[in-house]
């Protein structure tokens, strides 16, 4: 959904793992080659300072048809930018499908964690 932020609710250790995607459409008639990246400012934390592993919250890239995924594996969503996509020399439009999961471990410490995800499109 446009504008809309990834909820998860309220985390419980051992719960089953949930699922969530964002969906990119990219239309450009500019003819040039483009990245799209994903900036997280800081990791899944509380206000007091608990994270959760690593391996807790990951992502995986899917659906486009021309270009390069650069995360086509499960990856952990780090602090900092990583690229998910980098399109065709011409620079075709394109479709792509973020899924997040969240697996929250039993010795997770209780909280309201939170972060920011948010995606660029740069031309190269």
């Amino acid at each position: 959904e446009e504008g809309s932020g990834l909820q998860f609710g309220a985390f419980r250790p051992g719960r089953p793992a949930q699922e969530r995607r964002v969906s990119l459409k990219v239309r450009s008639n500019l003819g040039q080659a483009y990245q799209i990246s994903q900036i997280v400012p800081h990791v899944l934390s509380t206000a007091d300072g608990a994270s959760m592993p690593d391996t807790a919250f990951q992502y995986t890239v899917e659906g486009a048809e021309s270009g390069q995924l650069k995360s086509i594996s499960e990856q952990s969503v780090k602090s900092g930018e990583s690229v998910l996509f980098i399109s065709d020399s011409k620079g075709t439009p394109e479709e792509l499908s973020i899924r997040y999961e969240l697996n929250v471990p039993s010795q997770a410490k209780p909280g309201q964690y939170s972060t920011q995800l948010k995606y660029s499109i740069t031309t190269l």
